[in-house]
């Protein structure tokens, strides 16, 4: 990790606003709190020699504390973690609570933390880990495994705004504690064919993009929709731009962040980056694919999970692979790993 941290120093350190209550983010992302949840997205199968257990952390950040999800050593109340890092002073975290289900997403809003599973929404006190409301964003006896499950989450205002797979965006009214639909964003009225928002972020303060993984295949078009949307949550309008399948490929198992006019994603564990100005001109999604690669020793780099972006830096925990020099065996380890967009 050193070649990260001296890596690190070259970066501008003109930090926002929000970030100046603990330690900037490029520096939080390289304390040995936060490298201990990167270390862990890789871990070698304790039977199976050449295999490995890879998970992808979500991400959730107050003023003064950054919370992450953890897969740790399973107790009677779970295997499934979040734990909170002081920004302040980031050498160890301590555990908030822990479920039986993993997380699908985490937000903290409104002095809460909100955990996001495939049908219900929970908030919970940050501090003693108590439960304070729960809500289904689905009928109960919605099977948890199929397409139409939540994947992601965010605020926007006072409105939550939950990615639900193929039932598009659902509306979360918190003094309701209730869930609603939103938008099906037309997602299983394709001629048969089925696509899924598996994530939502925030463009502005009415504006949200939404990630849309397509679950049907077919060999010749029609294709089921595979892109980005452009959703008004206040007149419910919706914008596609469908992924420009031979320049850019499609999304999947992606994470997506827009800042300013360039919209990054990690696609299945590579970069990509787009912009929005580029989408409204083409009417598609068309990014450009960035390298990614320890400076190091040149290994591969997949990310994994949630990311951030700060000072035109990604920041995200990854996975680092290759040959070891000496050996020659295959070699995986769990990484902080920062890049920059241009």
């Amino acid at each position: 990790m050193k070649f990260l941290a001296l890596s690190l120093l070259m970066f501008s350190l003109n930090v926002p606003a929000e970030t100046r209550l603990g330690e900037p983010l490029q520096i939080l992302f390289t304390s040995p709190a936060v490298q201990e949840v990167c270390a862990d997205v890789v871990t070698p199968h304790p039977t199976k020699p050449g295999f490995w257990h890879l998970e992808r952390p979500n991400f959730a950040l107050s003023e003064t504390t950054l919370f992450a999800t953890r897969h740790l050593r399973p107790t009677a109340a779970g295997a499934f973690a979040i734990t909170a890092i002081d920004r302040a002073n980031p050498v160890s975290a301590r555990e908030v609570i822990r479920f039986q289900e993993r997380p699908a997403d985490i937000q903290f809003h409104g002095g809460k933390l909100w955990v996001l599973f495939r049908n219900r929404l929970l908030s919970v006190d940050p501090q003693d880990g108590q439960v304070l409301s729960e809500a289904r964003t689905h009928d109960p006896s919605f099977a948890p495994e199929t397409h139409a499950a939540a994947h992601s989450m965010t605020w926007v205002g006072d409105r939550l705004i939950i990615a639900h797979g193929s039932r598009g965006l659902a509306l979360y009214d918190e003094r309701a504690n209730h869930v609603q639909p939103l938008s099906d964003l037309g997602l299983q009225d394709q001629g048969g064919h089925i696509s899924k928002a598996i994530d939502v972020t925030p463009i502005n303060e009415r504006q949200v993009l939404v990630v849309v993984d397509n679950v049907t295949v077919s060999e010749k078009p029609p294709f089921a929709f595979n892109g980005l949307m452009i959703v008004d949550v206040q007149s419910r309008s919706v914008t596609k731009f469908p992924s420009n399948r031979a320049q850019a490929g499609g999304l999947s198992y992606a994470r997506a962040k827009v800042v300013g006019d360039k919209v990054v994603i990690n696609n299945w564990g590579l970069l990509q980056v787009a912009k929005l100005s580029d989408m409204k001109q083409s009417r598609t999604m068309q990014g450009s694919w960035l390298v990614t690669r320890t400076q190091q020793d040149n290994l591969f780099v997949e990310l994994m999970g949630d990311f951030y972006v700060e000072n035109d830096q990604v920041l995200v925990c990854a996975q680092a692979y290759g040959k070891d020099a000496t050996t020659g065996r295959p070699s995986r380890q769990g990484i902080f790993y920062s890049r920059g967009l241009e």
